[in-house]
């Protein structure tokens, strides 16, 4: 019985359901289009502002590795004056041990 009522509905794949896909598909496309112009704009100017932050990053990345560097050799320089005090300081207490 419910074959009887549903007989004079279109069916699915008939050719409104054709033309349903057709409207289905050129809303799709319109959206797709108000979107880029929404969403677009925003999203290259996100990627511009992540791209600047990258250099930005790097930029440190490198300033630190350069200051990273120059604390080390200082470090080492330091190190050398303080073990020659301690090697001439060595010498002059032998030297006034002897005397």
């Amino acid at each position: 019985m419910s074959d009887v009522w549903l007989s004079g509905l279109p069916s699915r794949s008939g050719p409104a359901s054709g033309h349903r896909d057709t409207l289905r598909d050129a809303s799709d496309a319109q959206m797709d289009q108000i979107r880029e112009l929404l969403f677009g704009q925003v999203r290259d100017e996100m990627l511009d502002r992540l791209g600047a932050l990258e250099r930005r990053v790097s930029a440190m990345e490198q300033s630190i590795a350069a200051i990273r560097q120059e604390d080390e050799s200082k470090r080492r320089a330091a190190f050398d004056n303080l073990s020659n005090a301690v090697s001439d300081l060595g010498t002059q207490i032998r030297h006034l041990a002897r005397t």
